[in-house]
């Protein structure tokens, strides 16, 4: 289970959310943690851009760059990316586990009892 604020760029940031757990096998923390893109406007930018965190390294800015993409780079952990939390349950012969997190961007938290 996850969510988030963010508009139009929801289903984006939701999906690369979900690739990085399901796909590439990454906790919770991790898949939030990692750097994040909105291709289209926001609120604070009307461009049609790219809107890229610039943690993902020069050598991704440059190459997508290359390919003819219009970046607007966006600071490290940016709060314009979101807040997305994010739960993980999984099931094993003891029974269920649950792992969660909230984005490091934003002060919410994950709790369990």
């Amino acid at each position: 289970m996850y969510g988030t604020q963010g508009a139009d760029g929801q289903l984006q940031m939701l999906t690369a959310i979900l690739t990085r757990t399901i796909d590439y096998g990454l906790g919770p923390y991790t898949a939030l943690s990692r750097p994040r893109f909105l291709l289209g406007k926001t609120f604070s930018d009307t461009r049609d851009t790219l809107k890229l965190e610039q943690d993902v390294g020069q050598e991704v800015l440059t190459e997508l760059a290359r390919r003819g993409h219009e970046l607007s780079p966006l600071p490290a952990q940016s709060l314009l990316s979101g807040h997305p939390g994010a739960i993980v349950i999984e099931a094993d012969a003891v029974g269920p586990r649950f792992s969660g997190a909230h984005d490091p961007r934003s002060d919410g938290r994950a709790l369990g009892a």
